[in-house]
């Protein structure tokens, strides 16, 4: 990173959002971590075959140094799954789209147009985080288990509705 304090403000945002995951979003999750790899490398498959709404950047310097500030990053002990999940960046070339997502495993997506409007390394930094504490909180698959849950809550009620 090229000064501390962008580290500083990422490691605080990455720190909030991991405690908000501890509440709400938290708890069970029916899912492993290689299934959260698998739902990712599916997501990834699917980006890349559609080239027409998410156009890969061919700028690899850049693509190479939003990586680096996920490096940075991942290196706090709150990361639980570095090593376990990807934290690869991709760069989404789309000037007029402000913003970036994070897909299961760790895949994260930046748009060129989130690029083009921060004006800093640091905030850049916490949109990262934040992304990251997407992955950690594994909040794809939570919400995929709250779903079967409620599903399975609203059979049982029509089983005994019947």
């Amino acid at each position: 990173m090229k000064n501390k304090s962008s580290l500083i403000v990422a490691l605080a945002i990455l720190a909030i959002a991991m405690a908000g995951c501890a509440g709400g979003a938290g708890g069970y999750n029916m899912y492993s971590t290689s299934d959260d790899l698998k739902l990712g490398e599916g997501l990834v498959k699917q980006i890349n075959a559609d080239a027409k709404n998410y156009p890969k950047s061919k700028n690899e310097a850049l693509r190479s140094y939003v990586q680096s500030i996920v490096d940075e990053i991942i290196k706090s002990p709150d990361i639980k799954y570095r090593g376990v999940f990807k934290y690869r960046v991709e760069l989404i070339e789309n000037p007029s789209t402000i913003n970036a997502f994070c897909c299961p495993g760790g895949y994260i997506y930046v748009y060129t147009g989130l690029l083009d409007f921060l004006t800093d390394e640091a905030t850049l930094a916490a949109v990262l985080a934040h992304e990251i504490a997407h992955a950690e909180c594994r909040h794809a698959t939570q919400r995929m288990t709250s779903q079967k849950g409620m599903e399975s809550l609203v059979n049982l009620y029509k089983e005994k509705n019947k």
